[in-house]
């Protein structure tokens, strides 16, 4: 049945992402599937990773994205969860960027500027729909969301994990030469 097929394949997703989290250091896997299956892998990291006492930022292409995967996750986490589209107004930003900074937020979910959040003790960052142009500046500083979490995991020595349904060319051609890990 089709069921018991997706309950061994999640298993083994699951199986395969918790060796990759085990990893000392910096990496970068990309998990494949829907996007049900990959929130469901996500907060079995982001849990792990809570467990060892680390901070998660979970980068989406857009503000309504990031409310959905808020609206998924928080209730089932065990953590401090923040929304960075919540903070509308000069004071409510600063107010999440000191506890951000202080550590009270354990998991802060965000827009491709999210990666500047003051993350002290950071050990998971998912970019959620890697693939998505949204994560690239057309205007102003030129940042590419995708590529400035990588290199925030790289600083920080934690894991990063890319989220697709299908993969960016230049997230595909990392997985053929091997820098990236294909779960």
């Amino acid at each position: 049945p089709a069921s018991v097929y997706s309950h061994e394949t999640d298993d083994l997703c699951w199986r395969s992402l918790e060796t990759f989290l085990d990893r000392d250091g910096h990496a970068v896997c990309v998990l494949l599937g829907r996007p049900e299956a990959r929130i469901l892998s996500y907060v079995q990291a982001i849990e792990k990773t809570l467990a060892a006492g680390r901070q998660v930022l979970i980068l989406c292409p857009t503000e309504r994205e990031g409310r959905s995967l808020y609206e998924r996750i928080a209730s089932t986490l065990s953590g401090m969860v923040a929304l960075s589209a919540d903070a509308r107004t000069p004071g409510s930003r600063v107010g999440l960027w000191r506890a951000t900074r202080a550590g009270e937020i354990d998991v802060y979910i965000g827009t491709r500027s999210a990666v500047f959040a003051p993350l002290g003790n950071l050990g998971l960052i998912i970019v959620d729909r890697e693939e998505d142009r949204l994560f690239k500046a057309s205007a102003g500083a030129r940042v590419q969301g995708r590529d400035a979490a990588i290199e925030l995991g790289r600083s920080h020595l934690c894991p990063v994990i890319l989220g697709t349904t299908t993969p960016a060319v230049e997230t595909f051609y990392n997985i053929e030469s091997e820098r990236y890990r294909f779960i």
